[in-house]
């Protein structure tokens, strides 16, 4: 048999008008894995870019040919050649076209996703039963065709418009790899709470026992963890019926709890062929791990990831269900703390919003709200002191308004906050736990007002949990069916390895690992951070690394200065040495070329506190929700740490 890229070149041979450059262009071509071909009998078309390049100088034709391929898959690709060509002609990888004289300068990506077929190339299809559902049957090329592709960068050049990466356009296939009573799914969530995740079991359920006749669907219970520890779920429409005018999810969640040999063992076990995982960055990874073992077992079960984190951090995707959602319900905080800010003199309304490293839900909110003057996230690190610093923002902005108010995003000012009370503890998911930067923001607020005798009232709102909790609103609702159902189309087509979302407003299957190996963070130069500097008037704390780097120079020298004025008396700094029975101070002393060590030794009994080692306490007042209560930080950072992580 002859290669995929040598058939291709061949066939092209045959076609009028390509020149021997582009010819030899072709035949350089190689595909990511050579396959067998087939008989070469149907027509579709390829785009090709072919950069010549002769005596320095280049030239670019872009040619659209009819091309001679196989038959199969959707009436259009041969089971082996089709899937491959497919992958050849919309280049999976990056494409260099070349020849003895020519080297390529355009290039374009197919980001394609796995499918079942690529280890088990004799599996069957079976034409799609929507083609006979008389909801469907009225829509005009309702299904995709094999060759439809998403770019991932809309704003092209013209002389360049077909390069850069793609992906597979999702949605309903002509051909499926499932017959529907052969089909047993099970939905699973995992991580933290989001609004919209019982709309997604809901429409994931109604999807396909509606639109493809599946019957055998199954909620596993407690996340991860529940393949192999807890019983399952039968879902039927009955029963996730009303279900999206919840919070929360029906089949419970957890963190952890992934163990790659159990879960596979339980899914081939219960006779699972098609998994759909819900969740964050690090639930995706995890579905990776989890396809790419069943794939080594060589059994034909598919996996499809719906992205969920309510942060909006996920890469490629435009935006995660959630979101609207979290930035609506961050409205209502807002608005609170603005009436309470501007009921008193030199009000402050501290609001707290969720994004541990994407301020995103920040940014959004505080565009639509406009009563925001300060907005910090985690994308552009502040300072509190000196010119330029949030201290003298907010005595500006207190004597021009008289209040003010200021949203930071959880992940914010870590930098910031003492080392010695700092973490590196992680969740069970792997997310580093962050210290309450809200706390510890109001404190730093309230003692420098304090000791400039300036007066402040100051109210600090979390509605982390109460946004977390709430169900989806309508925008939501509609995005969360059209993830679910793209997810549902992916999975009978044979597709697996893939998590959906939109691409540029178009629904797409991503790679997994496409989508989780980057985070999507805010971009401080884009139009939209503009936009919000412009609305809040706020510092652009674009002296943070002198400053910063200021106070550390500073805090040398005073280290400096220090250590000589003591040895200039002949005396060394004190070192505490920790012992069994307590802390034992060493003073060295030096006079002349005679030293002499005198040791003394003082028991820190237990209820005993280092007077050397204490900060001062600031009492706040902490508004969420329906709690209200008076938090003041401790000098033990273990217990920073316990009230951060509670």
């Amino acid at each position: 048999m002859a290669s995929l890229s040598s058939a291709i070149a061949s066939t092209l041979s045959r076609v009028p008008n390509f020149t021997e450059a582009e010819r030899c262009g072709l035949q350089q071509h190689r595909c990511a894995r050579e396959q067998p071909l087939s008989q070469i009998t149907n027509v579709t078309q390829i785009n090709c870019a072919v950069a010549v390049s002769c005596d320095g100088r280049s030239r670019t034709a872009r040619l659209q040919r009819q091309v001679l391929l196989g038959p199969g898959r959707g009436g259009f690709w041969g089971s082996s050649l089709g899937f491959q060509t497919r992958r050849m002609a919309l280049t999976r990888r990056t494409v260099h076209r070349a020849c003895s004289r020519a080297q390529a300068t355009d290039e374009a990506v197919l980001e394609d996703v796995p499918h079942v077929t690529d280890w088990l190339p004799d599996l069957p299809s079976f034409p799609n039963p929507l083609q006979d559902n008389p909801a469907y049957t009225a829509v005009k090329q309702y299904f995709v065709e094999e060759d439809d592709v998403v770019a991932k960068n809309v704003v092209v050049k013209l002389r360049t418009p077909g390069e850069g990466t793609h992906f597979r356009r999702a949605g309903p296939r002509q051909k499926v790899y499932f017959k529907p009573d052969e089909v047993r799914a099970c939905i699973v969530t995992c991580g933290g709470l989001c609004p919209g995740l019982n709309t997604v079991i809901r429409e994931i359920v109604c999807g396909l026992w509606t639109q493809y006749g599946v019957r055998d669907i199954l909620g596993i219970d407690g996340g991860y963890a529940g393949f192999y520890s807890n019983n399952t779920i039968q879902l039927t429409p009955k029963l996730v019926n009303d279900i999206h005018k919840r919070g929360g999810t029906i089949l419970g969640t957890s963190r952890g709890g992934h163990d790659k040999t159990k879960i596979v063992a339980a899914i081939q076990d219960r006779g699972i062929n098609q998994v759909y995982i819900i969740g964050g960055d690090g639930t995706q990874r995890g579905a990776a791990v989890i396809y790419e073992e069943l794939k080594r077992r060589g059994v034909k079960v598919v996996v499809a990831g719906i992205p969920k984190t309510i942060d909006n951090d996920i890469a490629i995707i435009d935006k995660s269900f959630g979101f609207d959602t979290a930035v609506e319900e961050a409205q209502r905080a807002i608005n609170a703390a603005h009436v309470e800010a501007e009921s008193v003199k030199n009000g402050v309304g501290l609001v707290k919003l969720m994004g541990r490293y994407s301020g995103y839900i920040a940014m959004y909110a505080t565009l639509a709200s406009r009563d925001v003057d300060c907005c910090l996230i985690p994308e552009v690190p502040f300072y509190l002191e000196g010119a330029g610093g949030l201290y003298e923002f907010v005595r500006k902005r207190l004597r021009e308004n008289g209040h003010m108010v200021i949203v930071v995003a959880e992940g914010a000012g870590q930098e910031l906050i003492a080392e010695s009370t700092l973490t590196t503890k992680s969740d069970a998911s792997g997310n580093r736990l962050l210290l309450d930067v809200g706390l510890w923001l109001c404190q730093s607020l309230k003692e420098n007002f304090a000791e400039a005798n300036e007066p402040l009232t100051l109210k600090y709102i979390d509605p982390t949990y109460m946004i977390r909790a709430i169900p989806s609103n309508a925008s939501d609702n509609v995005y969360c069916t059209l993830l679910a159902h793209s997810a549902i189309h992916g999975a009978m087509a044979g597709f697996t390895g893939f998590t959906v979302g939109p691409v540029n407003g178009r629904h797409a299957y991503i790679p997994i690992l496409a989508a989780t190996e980057t985070q999507n963070r805010v971009n401080v130069n884009d139009r939209m951070w503009a936009r919000l500097l412009s609305s809040t008037n706020q510092p652009d704390f674009l002296s943070y690394e002198r400053v910063i780097e200021g106070k550390k120079a500073a805090k040398a020298a005073a280290s400096v200065h220090k250590f000589a004025k003591v040895a200039s008396n002949g005396m060394l700094p004190i070192q505490e040495k920790k012992t069994n029975g307590g802390v034992r101070d060493e003073v060295s002393v030096q006079s002349g070329d005679e030293k002499s060590k005198d040791a003394k030794e003082t028991n820190v009994g237990a209820g005993q506190k280092d007077t050397k080692q204490l900060e001062p306490s600031v009492n706040l007042v902490v508004q969420g929700s329906s709690i209200e209560g008076k938090i003041g930080l401790m000098e033990n950072p273990s217990v920073s740490n316990k009230t951060a992580e509670s």
